[in-house]
Order: C-alpha cells, then structure tokens, then sequence
C-alpha cells in the first residue's frame, strides 16, 4: 500500500500553512522558510484528519485511563513515525503506527509552531 507524498511548510510571515504534494513547485519556497517543512505521515487520526510531523495529538492511554499529549516527529535512525510524549522530568516515544493500532482514540489539537504550549499540559 502506498501512500501520498505530501507536504506543508509553516510559514512565519503569514502565519499558516502552505500544502503541496511531491509534484507541486517545491523549488519555488523560499529557501527562509524550507526548515520548517513537514511531511504527511500517511496515517490519519480518529476523526480523519491527516497527521504529519510536527503534530501534536492527543492520545488516549487506556493503561493510565487518561489523554496525554505527545509530538509526532520522523526518526531517520528507525525510518518510522514516533509519538513522543514528555513527562515531568524526561520523554519517551512510541510508534505511531502501534498508536493507530492500539490506542481508541487519537486526535491531532495543534502543531509546534501554533500551541507548542500543549505538549507542557
């Protein structure tokens, strides 16, 4: 199966997001604002919303009976999607695939660049 090759670049000056695929005339992006490029993971979260690095969602832990709050980001030493959520005093990660696929509930609520606020919650 495969998926779409998507992407958004957040962009400072107007404060929002731009969209375009692997076809779309990447070329032409400013070269300020190309570090803040974020690929579609593929995966898509309850409600059917597309996530894509730099998400931050909201998951349901069955274990602890509650929602936290992680970031997703692109492990190049794995090549594979994580949700990393942080605790009081450290971080830990888990695979997003395994997320979709045990968790009930997975809800993208920001992104780092608008409510990086939410990750502290």
């Amino acid at each position: 199966m495969s998926r779409p090759f998507k992407f958004r670049i957040w962009d400072e000056k107007v404060g929002g997001f731009d969209y375009f695929d692997l076809f779309s005339s990447f070329g032409h992006v400013p070269l300020d604002i190309r570090e803040n490029v974020q690929e579609f993971t593929g995966a898509e979260d309850t409600l059917g919303g597309e996530i894509y690095v730099g998400d931050i969602v909201s998951v349901q832990n069955n274990i602890r009976r509650r929602y936290e709050h992680g970031e997703v980001i692109y492990s190049p030493e794995y090549l594979a999607y994580f949700v990393k959520f942080y605790t009081k005093s450290d971080y830990y990660s888990e695979y997003l695939s395994h997320l979709r696929n045990v968790h009930v509930r997975m809800i993208v609520i920001g992104n780092v660049f608008q409510n990086k606020e939410l990750l502290s919650q």
